[in-house]
């Protein structure tokens, strides 16, 4: 990022929803890919990089945005990852937090999207398999189409409107 977002932009921008990874090179590799951005997905690791995301994220989800989050991992990763950022904040939060688990439980093999073989390393699959089962995963918590997400906090969208005297809202 050049320059930080102002409050406005950073609000306009917010996610529809968030990935968290356990891996930075999963970060680099999903940015490459650009299918995460066109779906509006934010995708960070555990270690907390990009920093200036995390802390974007973090800042907005103080001031009332939501999305879902999925968490993706390999078999050997064991980790809790309510105790990192976004998540941690999203938590703390007085509004439920909608969390899936992507990753490879150990043991455990997932499909991939393209082919539909059983897949039991996050290595085995093509970036492209790997970026589209998560853009899936983390979408499929979303109501409706991700593109056409409220963009304004939960708190602005959910408050009652005021009727006009016309009696329209």
């Amino acid at each position: 990022m050049s320059r930080l977002l102002s409050r406005r932009e950073g609000r306009a921008y917010f996610p529809a929803g968030i990935l968290l990874v356990d891996r930075p090179e999963l970060v680099d590799s999903f940015a490459a890919s650009g299918a995460l951005v066109q779906a509006r997905i934010a995708v960070v690791d555990i270690h907390g990089h990009p920093k200036q995301v995390v802390r974007w994220l973090v800042d907005a989800v103080r001031n009332g945005h939501r999305a879902p989050v999925g968490y993706l991992h390999a078999p050997t990763t064991v980790v809790y990852p309510f105790a990192f950022e976004p998540l941690a904040s999203l938590v703390k939060s007085p509004a439920p937090v909608v969390f899936r688990d992507l990753g490879i439980r150990a043991g455990g093999a997932i499909r991939d999207p393209f082919t539909r073989r059983r897949i039991t390393s996050l290595d085995a699959m093509s970036p492209a398999a790997l970026a589209a089962y998560a853009a899936r995963g983390v979408l499929s918590m979303i109501n409706g189409d991700a593109m056409l997400a409220p963009m304004r906090p939960a708190m602005e969208r959910d408050a009652p409107r005021r009727r006009s005297r016309s009696g329209a809202a």
